[in-house]
């Protein structure tokens, strides 16, 4: 699994990560921890995601019933949610 970026000031979100390759947004939440995998998310729409406002809000209004999704079992170097870096909220 990539590597999960903390999300600094967001409500939603714990971590976010983006395969451009796989055109796959990994979103950890925080309120429960559970890790999902958004396909088809395209390179722009992670960079809207990065630049919103919002991020929690532009991701259920552009993305959560938008794109196909599975949950994800974390691998223990994910359990953290830690990487280098943050996104800022």
């Amino acid at each position: 699994m990539r590597s999960l970026t903390n999300v600094e000031g967001s409500s939603l979100f714990a971590a976010v990560g983006y395969d451009s390759q796989k055109m796959e947004l990994t979103v950890k939440f925080k309120s429960s921890g559970d890790i999902y995998v958004y396909e088809g998310v395209t390179p722009t729409d992670w960079r809207d995601l990065c630049v919103a406002e919002s991020k929690g809000g532009h991701f259920v209004k552009y993305i959560r019933n938008n794109f196909r999704c599975r949950k994800v079992e974390p691998e223990p170097e994910d359990a953290s949610s830690s990487s280098s870096g943050s996104l800022e909220a």
